[in-house]
């Protein structure tokens, strides 16, 4: 559920106070860019405001039809992470050629998993192919460090559902990363 503060703001928007939108931005800027920059290529994080920008652009056009009964929280991650795959495909940097591009340096370079930032790389790319509801319960428990419970909220089901798709979603990616890893 969406917070009263937050509710406020909206509501003072949604009445014409553009000015009101400074608030969200201020609240909600720092979850923004750490999901574009769980999700974008190290190579373009220099379009990260740009993308924030846009999602930002897309939440005040979109907030009239945001239902005050689901998390803001969630609703600006699925904004955020609808215009970060848009972004990826009018870059032409879709899931299926990260991959085969990753599989190629991976097994024609043998030091590949020795730099760290071809491994975060790695990791990132694998998460960004698991399914939507995987890669929110694992942004939000390790990207934002929200419990369980927290992230039930923010998503509105079960505790035990979110703790259900943290385990399969760490099997899954473990297996994706395991037939990446050169042997």
């Amino acid at each position: 559920m969406t917070n009263n503060n937050t509710l406020k703001i909206i509501e003072e928007i949604l009445k014409g106070d553009v000015k009101s939108f400074e608030l969200i931005i201020g609240q909600y800027e720092k979850l923004v860019f750490n999901i574009i920059n769980s999700k974008i290529p190290i190579s373009l994080k220099y379009l990260n405001e740009d993308i924030a920008q846009e999602v930002f652009i897309k939440v005040f056009y979109n907030l009239p039809s945001y239902k005050s009964e689901y998390s803001f929280i969630n609703w600006i991650y699925t904004i955020t992470h609808n215009v970060i795959k848009d972004f990826l495909k009018k870059e032409k940097l879709n899931k299926k050629e990260n991959i085969t591009n990753l599989e190629s340096v991976v097994f024609t370079n043998e030091a590949f998993f020795e730099n760290d930032v071809f491994e975060v790389e790695i990791i990132r790319n694998a998460i960004n192919t698991l399914s939507v509801k995987y890669q929110k319960v694992l942004f939000f428990y390790y990207n934002e460090g929200k419990g369980t419970s927290e992230i039930a909220e923010i998503l509105n089901v079960n505790e035990n559902t979110i703790k259900t798709w943290l385990l399969r979603a760490r099997k899954v990616l473990k297996k994706k990363l395991k037939k990446l890893k050169p042997k």
